[in-house]
Order: structure tokens, then sequence, then C-alpha cells
């Protein structure tokens, strides 16, 4: 049985606590997919002023009350979070009022049954 530590197969340049031994470049170096998408953000931060943004919002907020369902979906979920999970709560919070005890004891029978390979209609007889 093992006793819940990590295998070893080497040092890897790794200390047993998983951290980069000295004369490790990996550790100091870090992603350099990351370093590249950093020096994107910055490029456009310093490009893209307060001002810029107003416009652009304000563009948006225009397509949106004239209809564009696009617009309207980007400024709601920018506004007031994702809409398909709210969505998803409600209908969840209304399936569960909905759905009685003796309905959920039906479910669970039809799942377990279905896990042994017994047919909805054995099930059926079986209630009558």
């Amino acid at each position: 049985m093992r006793d819940n530590q990590p295998l070893t197969n080497g040092t890897n340049g790794r200390a047993p606590d998983g951290t980069f031994t000295p004369g490790n470049d990996f550790g100091r170096r870090g992603s350099p997919h990351a370093a590249k998408i950093a020096a994107w953000r910055k490029a456009f931060a310093e490009a893209v002023t307060e001002d810029d943004i107003r416009q652009i919002v304000g563009k948006l907020k225009g397509a949106a009350l004239a209809g564009e369902p696009w617009a309207i979906k980007e400024i709601l979920g920018r506004c007031i979070g994702d809409v398909h999970r709210a969505e998803a709560s409600e209908r969840l919070e209304k399936i569960e009022a909905i759905v009685t005890a003796d309905d959920a004891a039906l479910a669970a029978r039809i799942v377990s049954r279905r896990l042994e390979g017994t047919t909805e209609s054995k099930l059926a007889r079986d209630q009558t």
C-alpha cells in the first residue's frame, strides 16, 4: 500500500518538497507563453485609452439598444453576469419544487434497476 508520497524517478531538478533546486533554470524562466501574453496585454493597455473604451462601450450599447442579440448578450453578461448560469439555477429550482420525494424515490429505483439491467416495463409491473 502506498504511503501517499509522490513517486520519485530521480530529482529532475527538484527538491523533495517539489521546489526547484539551485541551478535549475526552469523555475526562474517561467512560461514563455505567459511572458508573450503579458507583453501583448501591456501593448493593448498602452494603445487603448480610457476614452477609447468609453467610445467602444457606447457603440456596443447602441447596438444592444438597436436590438442586436449579440450586443445584448455581451452587455448583460458584462453587467449582470452569465445569463445562462442564472437561467439554469432558476430551472433547477423549479424542477426541485415540482419533484416530490416519491418522484425522487422512483427515479432512484429506475436508475438502480437500469444498472442491474431491468427494463422500465418490468419496473412498472412491480409498482402495480
